[in-house]
């Protein structure tokens, strides 16, 4: 959409539109400057060897919506979570990550690569999830359903 990106070292990115900078208002922060958003994709089910796990990608914005792809095992459809952002751009940068268990996204949250999104399959624990929101309140929480996966 003839927009220009541009990344920082420090995992941020801005937008100049044919406008100018744009003013966007994610994760409670209004700049320029956002953070690059981090999903993470909890659990065996998920198959992401069509990814970059851990390193900066692009994802295509649709109607104001990221649109993550996923595929999961004993699938080659590729699906897609979409999360809100209202950029005129149609492309943004994210980084995926897939964790197994809980402990590992603890452990990476503990260890300072904190995320902005987690995506789990509804066979994740009911304790588990809660206990996700509970620990990470700012954090959204995106459960797939059996049917959809």
């Amino acid at each position: 959409n003839g927009c220009l990106i541009q990344i920082s070292k420090t995992q941020q990115y801005q937008v100049t539109n044919k406008l100018g900078l744009e003013i966007l208002k994610s994760f409670k922060i209004q700049s320029p400057l956002q953070p690059i958003p981090k999903i993470v994709f909890l659990g065996n089910i998920f198959k992401l060897d069509h990814l970059r796990l851990g390193e900066v990608i692009f994802v295509n914005v649709k109607v104001g919506k990221m649109l993550i792809p996923y595929q999961t095992t004993g699938s080659n459809e590729l699906k897609f979570v979409t999360y809100l952002n209202l950029t005129s751009s149609d492309i943004l940068p994210v980084i995926v990550y897939h964790k197994q268990t809980l402990k590992d996204l603890m452990t990476m949250w503990e260890s300072g690569n904190q995320f902005h999104y987690i995506v789990v399959e509804e066979s994740q624990p009911k304790n588990e999830i809660i206990n996700m929101k509970i620990r990470y309140p700012n954090v959204n929480i995106s459960i797939i359903k059996k049917k959809l996966a």
